[in-house]
């Protein structure tokens, strides 16, 4: 499913992006690299918040192992973003009941799948050289 964003959505998210950067929010990346993640993060919970019609609040971000979402039946939601055309699922810690994959490039946001909590902890963790993850390949994440 994909979701393009206009060009003041994609200022926005830049901005926002910006906020929850320097408010210290993000991933455990190096400084430059946290910027960027912070942005395409963002980015990517934006375009599930405009697909899905889900409140978004900018702010929910900010405190560690937050959800970004809840859904109309009440599961917590998470968006996890890659640049990475590529890109599986990972997940540091599954705390959420849903974890959604996203790839962002430029204007374009690529909802992939989602996985449960479930099938995370079943799927197990791998290591890819920045410590164990739990992993989830794309191509079996469920589709809407």
């Amino acid at each position: 499913m994909t979701i393009r964003l206009t060009d003041r959505e994609l200022a926005m998210c830049d901005m926002i992006g910006a906020m929850r950067f320097w408010q210290g929010c993000g991933t455990n990346t190096n400084i430059i690299d946290k910027g960027k993640a912070s942005r395409i993060g963002f980015c990517a919970e934006y375009a599930f918040s405009k697909q899905f019609n889900l409140h978004l609040d900018i702010l929910s971000n900010l405190e560690k192992g937050s959800y970004d979402f809840i859904s109309k039946d009440g599961s917590s939601i998470d968006v996890k973003a890659t640049d990475n055309l590529d890109g599986n699922l990972l997940v540091k810690k599954p705390m959420h009941d849903i974890y959604v994959l996203a790839i962002v490039d430029g204007a374009r946001v690529d909802l992939i799948g989602y996985a449960t909590k479930k099938m995370l902890l079943d799927n197990g963790q791998r290591d890819f050289g920045h410590g164990p993850v739990y992993f989830v390949k794309r191509t079996i994440l469920k589709t809407w």
